[in-house]
């Protein structure tokens, strides 16, 4: 099956589960193996009464016994939820071969719904100490050992897994979202797709400016729009898909409560999920113009000045 089309089942399966979730009582947060025990069987009876595709006990299909602590649940997650996500990057995001079983999705979603009404501060941070570690020592060595073209290309596939991946992290651990909330409150939180996304920018993007003066990758595509002034083969697709990006960052970096990345999973089918469009409502250009337009428009200053001279020069009219 297509990995568009596992998209489509899985999030629909995703819905299920989440519609039961706004009727868990306060009572699911009690540290009890009972209160844990009504939570996953509270999430089965209610999937089966919406007709879900595929029913799942996480704790049957894991072998787990509640209660369950953090030393458990989160090794689980990592090894059977986070390996996968990186493993399908890894194989291609665009792949018609990445396949997914919606069983083992369905099961990790359970588990983490049920072990975060309790623990839901403890396995954010855990979480987030894991994106800013793959950032950090997968994403951020493979810029720094880049150039030129080279380097927007892969800036740009880069980006792209991390919508990818915070698409499947707001999956996993959208039921960790509300009790960090209401122990916070709204402006201290940052949900969970925005942490996903945050990490890019701050232990990628940021750290990959360290020693320049000027961002690698606004360097980069300066000269690939300097090359398409001077007529040269210039990937102007490229370009555009880097600004946008860009654009991006400066959302990313200060607003905390981005939900949803990919707002309809039509976007998977067409592709335009790549682009981010859910993210435009957010406007912060802080980034794109103090790394990118302003250098942009010195540059553009300078570049026409030095041409204008040689046009003079050539200039043949009496």
């Amino acid at each position: 099956m297509p990995l568009q089309q596992i998209y489509f089942v899985l999030c629909l399966c995703n819905t299920y589960i989440l519609s039961c979730a706004s009727s868990a009582g306060a009572s699911t947060r009690q540290h009890h193996r009972s209160t844990m025990s009504t939570t996953s069987n509270d999430l089965l009876t209610q999937a089966k009464k919406n007709k879900a595709t595929t029913v799942v006990d996480g704790y049957t299909y894991f072998n787990l016994t509640p209660p369950l602590d953090l030393d458990k649940t989160y090794p689980l997650f990592e090894e059977r939820g986070f390996n996968l996500i990186v493993q399908t990057m890894h194989d291609g995001i665009d792949s018609k071969s990445a396949n997914i079983d919606k069983s083992q999705y369905m099961a990790i979603h359970q588990v983490m719904y049920a072990f975060t009404q309790s623990n839901a501060e403890d396995m954010y941070h855990k979480v987030k100490q894991t994106m800013e570690t793959y950032v950090s020592e997968q994403v951020l060595p493979a810029l720094q050992s880049l150039t030129g073209v080279r380097l927007l290309h892969a800036f740009r596939a880069r980006w792209h897994n991390h919508v990818f991946m915070s698409c499947w992290m707001s999956r996993f651990f959208s039921s960790m979202d509300k009790p960090l909330q209401s122990l916070f409150g709204n402006k201290a939180y940052v949900c969970t797709a925005s942490m996903t996304l945050r990490t890019f920018f701050s232990h990628g993007y940021t750290r990959l400016s360290s020693g320049f003066l000027n961002h690698p990758v606004v360097n980069a595509l300066l000269e690939e729009i300097t090359k398409f002034r001077n007529t040269q083969e210039a990937d102007m697709t490229l370009i555009a898909d880097t600004v946008g990006i860009i654009q991006h960052l400066g959302a990313i970096s200060t607003t905390n409560h981005i939900k949803l990345v990919v707002a309809d999973n039509k976007e998977f089918k067409s592709g335009t999920w790549k682009s981010a469009p859910a993210l435009l409502k957010y406007t912060d250009l802080s980034i794109y113009r103090n790394d990118f337009e302003t250098l942009l428009i010195r540059r553009t200053g300078d570049y026409y000045r030095k041409k204008s001279l040689v046009w003079i020069s050539m200039d043949t009219v009496r």
